[in-house]
């Protein structure tokens, strides 16, 4: 089975989200179990929110190709293999890969 791990995306301003806090801050307390967010657009990205307000970016990686892979499950707070059902924009960020 692939395993992901996340890669920090900060400085990246097309995957950055910066409304994604406020909204969450909105809905409820910040509850740290639950600080990250789906991406609205990109499936393997997604969003943490911290208590000091910082917002930081990260995308799904596969751990042994380090390559950008999977999608975000907001539910299960973490990466998992790509499926059609739960990606309904069917976008993956990929940076275009210098050859």
């Amino acid at each position: 089975s692939s395993s992901f791990k996340s890669l920090m995306l900060n400085n990246v301003p097309e995957v950055f989200n910066p409304l994604a806090c406020a909204q969450f801050k909105q809905q409820q307390n910040i509850d740290l179990n639950k600080r990250y967010l789906s991406h609205p657009k990109y499936c393997n990205i997604f969003t943490e929110c911290t208590q000091s307000g910082k917002i930081n970016t990260y995308a799904c990686i596969d751990s042994n190709t380090g390559l950008f892979s999977g999608i975000f499950d907001e539910k299960l707070q973490t990466c998992k293999p790509f499926n059609s059902m739960d990606c309904p924009s069917n976008s993956i960020y990929n940076p275009i890969q210098d050859t």
